[in-house]
């Protein structure tokens, strides 16, 4: 199977995703709290899961991220700083850290998971995938079908050849029983396609 290349958006795309505005994202790029590619592009997988973990009061997951972009996140200063659920001078609870990763963890594990099925039964509904059960059933069935035409075709063939008069009469009678023989598996190809589509719901 194919190896999905990662997911990109504009930051357009990507705040109305979030539901949030230009701006806001815009901001949260320059704050190293999203993930972009060469581009410039969201890279959306891993950018959700900085975005959830760096959301409301992680100050000190901001700064870290935003080091790593080279970017200083400002630090609340005056009365908005004693507002806050940590001050620059006040160390988080460890357990509200843990907590929050944890969350911000499964909720992007959650949402990575939602957007792989849509995209599963997006490829389902256009016929690009099929259930592998499916699949195997239909190969085997097309591969048992082929052998027994081969071993029909050999059957019919031989005492005909032998009551050939010459050499080009033979060749006459091979080709013929190949292109029929070409014309059902094509038709046996055709029903097999049906039998998926069949099996997604979907028809012909």
């Amino acid at each position: 199977m194919a190896i999905d290349s990662p997911t990109t958006e504009s930051k357009a795309q990507f705040a109305r995703r979030l539901g949030v505005a230009r701006s806001t994202i815009t901001r949260a790029a320059a704050q190293g709290r999203l993930v972009l590619d060469d581009q410039g592009r969201v890279l959306v997988e891993p950018s959700l899961e900085r975005w959830h973990a760096t959301t409301g009061h992680r100050t000190d997951l901001q700064a870290q991220h935003a080091a790593e972009r080279g970017n200083a996140i400002p630090q609340a200063s005056g009365a908005a700083a004693g507002q806050g659920a940590h001050t620059a001078t006040e160390e988080p609870d460890e357990t509200d850290i843990a907590l929050n990763e944890s969350r911000a963890g499964y909720q992007a594990t959650a949402l990575r998971y939602t957007n792989a099925l849509a995209r599963l039964e997006r490829d389902l509904a256009a016929h690009r995938r099929y259930p592998l059960d499916d699949v195997t059933q239909a190969a085997y069935g097309l591969g048992a079908r082929t052998r027994a035409a081969l071993e029909h075709l050999i059957d019919e063939l031989a005492p005909r050849l032998a009551g050939a008069a010459d050499r080009a009469t033979r060749a006459h009678l091979i080709h013929a029983e190949v292109r029929r023989l070409a014309a059902a598996l094509q038709r046996d190809h055709a029903r097999a396609q049906r039998r998926l589509r069949a099996s997604t719901g979907e028809t012909a």
